[in-house]
C-alpha cells in the first residue's frame, strides 16, 4: 500500500466566503500585535483567552482576544518612557497568571537594553511588574523565560513556580527562579545553562556538554556524572513518563537517545537507532517533543549528509519504539518551531529544502507526505486534524503568490483563501496570516498589510448546503466556503441528490441524501455513516483509514456498483477484524464482508446482477473481488441475497460459495445459509481472487453434469492421487492464482499419479477430453 504521497493539489479554495469572518480591524483599533510572528502564539493562553503584545509608541500594551469583537481589547499600558521601543518576547501560562517577558530597547548610542519579568491575572490591577533586569550592551545575552529554542514553553514550570534564565551585570546569564511575587523571584544557582526541565520535585538542565540537577528539596546544585556522554542537543530535553531524555554521544553507540531518573546509574542509552556513531548532529526544531502517549526523537542514518533526519516515536518502553517515518525523510530545523504542528492525533512538519509536509498519525507506516510545490510553509497549526499554515513562494518579485491561508491533510495542498485578492485586487506579497490558533471551535488568525491587518475567523463546519447546486466540488455548497479534505468531518443533510464530478474526500462523512458520483472518487480517511445510498457509475468509493469502517448500511441504505464502480477498502488484515461492506445493484441488497488473516493488502468490491455459466440452482448475482497484490490473503467472505434472486432450481440447503477460476465454478469451504432477506453464506479458506457467488455444487464440485464418469479421490491426499476416467483425459492442476503447475495424461479406467510438483496445499484441477473440453474440475487438499 502506498504511504507517500508526492503530489501538490494548489487549487484556490474560495473567493469569499461566509464562514470567513473579520472579528476585528485590529489596525484601526489599535490592537495589531507587534510581531507577526507565530512563535508567541504556541503558548500565550490562558484561562480560555489569548494574550500578545501590542506597540504603544514608545511601550507595549498587553493584549487580550476571546475571539469576539469585544473581547479583544488592551488589557493595560505598561507604561514605558524615555526609550526607543519595548515588545512582549514570550508568555508561558501558570497556575494563577501568565508571566510576561518584556524586552526594552532604551539607546542607540550608547546601545542600551533590558529585560523585565511581569505576571498578569488578565485585568489591569492584576497586571504588575515582577524584576526589571539590568542594563546590558548589544553583544549580551538577556533574560529567557521559555526553556527551549524553537518553542515557547517553559518546561520547568509547576503551578506558578518557574525556572528561568535572568541576568545581572555582576553575575551575567544565570539561573533563576520565581513564584510570582517580586520577593521570590532571584537568581537560585550561579551557574549557567539551558534546556531546564522538571521531573517530578527537580529541575534539570545542560552545561558544559553535562547533566545537572536542581534539588526541589534543598535547592543544591549537583553533577550528574556519567563518564565519557556528552549532551549534544544541549537546548531541549523532555521529561516524559517518569523519565528525563536527551540527546547523548558516546564513542560506541554515537548520538542516539538517552534516559535518566536523576541518578549516575540510571543515566544510560535508551535505544541506538542510527547506524552511525561520529559525533554530528543537527537538531530538529521538534525533537524530544511529545504527546500523552509519545515522545517524539530524530537519528541521522546518513553520514555524506546531516540535514536528514529519521523520525522515531516510544512510549517509554523498547517495544513501544517504533520508526514512524522514512529514512532520512525529515529536514534538520533552521526555524522556529513554526515549521510544525503536534496534537495527540497527528504530527505535521515542513520541510523546507524538500518543499514537502510530512504527516504521522504516531503508527508504523502511518504517514504521507506531500509536495507544496515551490511553496514554503510556516506557522503551522493543527486544526481538527488539518494543518493551517501561511504558504507562498519563496521568490518575492512580481505576482509571485506569497503568503496566504493555506492548509493541508497531508495527501494534497490546497490554497484556502486568497486574502490580499479580496481587500486590494493583487496578490503581489501576500496577507501573511500569523498567530493562527482554536478557540471554542473556531479557528483565528491575523492577516493583511500594513494598516489593513484584521482579526480573522474560521468556522470548520462541513455541512452541505446546497447554496449553489448539487455539486460536492462546489465551495459555496458548503457552510465553510472550502470543499474539505480527508481530515474533515463532513455532513450531507437530507435533501436534493448530491453529485461528486471529480476527486472528493472527508474523514468522516455522515450522508443522509442519494450520493451520485459521475467522475471521480470519494476518498474517507475515516468512516461513513449511510443513511441514504451511494451510486458508483463507474468510479469508487475508497476507505483509506487504517480502521475506517461503514456503518448504517441496510436494503434502503447502500452503495450502488453498478457499472464498473468498485468499493476500494486499504489495510485490510488480521488486526483490522471483519470489515462490513453494504453494497448491491440498483434492484437488490447484497452486503458481503470480508476478513484478512493474511498479509495487508487493498481489497475491492462490486456486484453485479447475473451470474455467467450458472450450473443450475443458483443465486442470480455475482460479487467480484479483487486484491492489490495477488498472494498472501488468507480470507473469509460472507455474501447476501434476497429470496427474489434465486433461480428456481436453488436449493439453500446445499449452497455453497462459488469461485469462478479458469472458466469453471468451483466451490469454496462453506458454511450453512443462515438469515433471511438478506440470506447469508459464508466461505473460508479464500487465497485466491475473482468473481464469487452462491450455488449448488455440491462438496468439490464441477460445473459440468459429466463429472458422473469422472473420480478423484482420496481428498485430502498425501502422496498417491486416484482419478478414474471413462475416457482418455489429461488431468491439469492450478495454484489458487490461477498459475498451472502440473498436467497428467490419463488412461480409460483408473489412473494412479504421484504429482510430486505439488507441494502440501490447496490446488484446483480440471479434466479436459481429447477435444479440450472441461469434464471435470474441483478443489484438492495435498497434505
Amino acid at each position: 500500500m502506498k504511504k507517500i504521497l508526492l503530489f501538490s493539489l494548489m487549487m484556490l479554495g474560495i473567493t469569499g466566503s461566509a464562514q470567513l469572518t473579520v472579528v476585528k480591524d485590529v489596525s484601526a483599533t489599535g490592537l495589531r500585535p507587534t510581531d507577526n510572528e507565530h512563535f508567541i502564539w504556541q503558548n500565550n493562553r490562558w484561562n480560555g483567552k489569548h494574550y500578545y503584545g501590542v506597540t504603544v509608541s514608545p511601550s507595549v500594551a498587553i493584549a487580550v482576544t476571546d475571539g469576539t469583537d469585544a473581547g479583544t481589547k488592551v488589557i493595560k499600558n505598561l507604561g514605558h518612557s524615555g526609550v526607543l521601543s519595548a515588545a512582549i518576547k514570550a508568555i508561558i501560562p501558570a497556575k494563577d497568571h501568565f508571566y510576561i517577558h518584556v524586552y526594552v530597547y532604551k539607546s542607540w548610542s550608547p546601545y542600551v537594553q533590558y529585560d523585565e519579568l511581569w505576571k498578569s491575572d488578565g485585568t489591569d490591577a492584576g497586571t504588575v511588574l515582577l524584576k526589571r533586569f539590568d542594563e546590558r550592551g548589544a553583544t549580551t545575552e538577556g533574560i529567557s523565560i521559555t526553556t527551549d529554542q524553537y518553542e515557547a514553553v517553559n518546561r520547568s514550570l509547576s503551578g506558578n513556580e518557574m525556572y528561568f534564565y535572568g541576568y545581572t551585570g555582576s553575575n551575567g546569564r544565570k539561573i533563576w527562579k520565581t513564584d510570582g511575587t517580586a520577593a521570590g523571584t532571584s537568581m537560585i544557582a550561579d551557574k549557567s545553562g539551558n534546556a531546564l526541565t522538571r521531573l517530578n520535585n527537580d529541575v534539570y538542565f545542560a552545561s558544559d556538554f553535562k547533566l545537572w540537577k536542581i534539588s526541589g528539596n534543598t535547592g543544591s546544585v549537583e553533577l550528574i556524572d556519567v563518564p565519557n556522554i556528552f549532551i549534544v542537543a544541549t537546548m531541549r530535553m523532555a521529561a516524559f513518563k517518569n523519565k528525563l531524555y536527551f540527546m547523548g554521544f558516546d564513542e560506541t553507540n554515537g548520538v542516539e537517545l538517552w534516559s535518566s531518573d536523576g541518578t549516575p546509574s540510571g543515566t544510560k542509552i535508551f535505544t541506538n537507532t542510527s547506524p552511525l556513531t561520529n559525533n554530528v548532529y543537527s537538531l530538529t526544531t521538534f525533537n524530544l517533543t511529545s504527546t500523552d502517549d509519545y515522545l517524539l526523537f530524530s537519528t541521522l542514518h546518513n553520514a555524506s549528509d546531516n540535514t536528514r533526519h529519521t523520525l522515531y516515536r516510544t512510549d517509554g518502553t523498547l517495544g513501544g519504539t517504533v520508526q514512524i517515518s522514512p529514512a532520512d525523510a525529515i529536514d534538520a530545523g533552521t526555524s522556529s518551531g513554526s515549521m510544525f504542528s503536534k496534537t495527540n492525533q497527528n504530527f505535521y512538519c515542513f520541510n523546507m529544502s524538500q518543499k514537502t509536509i510530512f504527516r504521522t498519525n504516531y503508527q508504523e507506516n502511518g504517514y504521507s507526505i506531500v509536495s507544496t510545490g515551490a511553496y514554503n510553509a510556516g506557522n503551522l497549526v493543527d486544526y481538527k486534524g488539518t494543518a493551517w499554515y501561511a504558504g507562498g513562494t519563496a521568490n518575492m518579485s512580481g505576482n509571485n503568490d506569497f503568503a496566504e491561508p493555506h492548509r493541508t491533510d497531508g495527501v494534497q495542498t490546497v490554497k484556502t483563501f486568497d486574502i490580499i485578492t479580496l481587500m486590494q485586487g493583487t496578490n503581489n506579497i501576500g496577507s501573511n496570516p500569523f498567530g493562527f490558533h482554536e478557540l471554542n471551535g473556531n479557528l483565528y488568525f491575523f492577516a493583511g498589510l500594513g494598516n489593513a491587518m484584521k482579526l480573522y475567523q474560521f468556522q470548520g463546519d462541513y455541512t452541505f448546503n446546497r447554496s449553489a447546486g448539487n455539486s460536492w466540488n462546489a465551495p459555496g455548497n458548503w457552510n465553510t466556503g472550502v470543499v474539505p479534505l480527508s481530515s474533515e468531518d463532513t455532513l450531507v443533510p437530507a435533501g436534493s441528490d448530491v453529485e461528486i464530478s471529480s476527486a472528493a474526500s472527508a474523514r468522516n462523512l455522515a450522508l443522509n441524501a442519494p450520493l451520485h458520483i459521475v467522475s471521480g472518487s470519494l476518498n474517507l480517511a475515516g468512516d461513513l455513516d449511510l443513511n441514504s445510498r451511494i451510486t458508483l457509475n463507474n468510479n469508487a468509493v475508497n476507505l483509506k483509514g487504517t480502521s475506517s469502517a461503514i456503518t448504517g448500511g441496510n436494503t434502503n441504505n447502500y452503495i450502488v456498483t453498478n457499472g464498473t464502480g468498485t468499493v476500494n477498502v486499504e489495510n485490510v488484515n488480521a488486526g483490522r477484524g471483519t470489515v462490513n461492506l453494504p453494497v448491491g445493484t440498483a434492484n437488490n441488497y447484497n452486503p458481503l464482508t470480508l476478513a484478512n488473516s493474511g498479509t495487508s493488502d487493498t481489497f475491492s468490491v462490486k456486484v453485479s446482477e447475473g451470474i455467467a455459466n450458472a450450473p443450475g440452482g443458483a443465486v442470480n448475482a455475482t460479487w467480484d473481488i479483487s486484491e492489490g497484490t495477488p498472494g498472501g490473503s488468507n480470507a473469509t467472505i460472507s455474501l447476501g441475497w434476497n429470496a427474489s434472486q434465486q433461480n428456481g432450481t436453488f436449493n439453500p440447503n446445499n449452497a455453497t460459495v462459488g469461485h469462478y477460476v479458469n472458466g469453471v465454478w468451483t466451490a469454496e469451504n462453506s458454511g450453512a445459509v443462515s438469515g433471511s432477506n438478506p440470506y447469508t453464506i459464508t466461505g473460508t479458506g479464500i487465497t485466491s481472487f475473482s468473481p464469487f457467488a452462491v450455488m449448488n455444487l455440491g462438496a468439490l464440485a464441477t460445473a459440468d453434469p459429466l463429472k458422473k464418469n469422472i473420480s478423484v479421490y482420496p481428498n485430502p491426499f498425501r502422496e498417491i492421487l486416484t482419478v478414474t476416467s471413462q475416457d482418455k483425459a489429461t488431468v491439469h492442476f492450478y495454484d489458487m492464482t490461477g498459475k498451472m503447475v502440473g498436467s497428467h495424461a490419463l488412461v480409460k479406467g483408473t489412473n494412479v499419479l504421484n504429482p510430486a510438483a505439488l507441494k502440501p496445499g490447496v490446488y484446483l484441477y480440471q479434466v479436459k477430453n481429447t477435444s479440450g473440453n472441461v469434464m471435470a474440475s474441483g478443489k484438492v487438499i495435498k497434505k
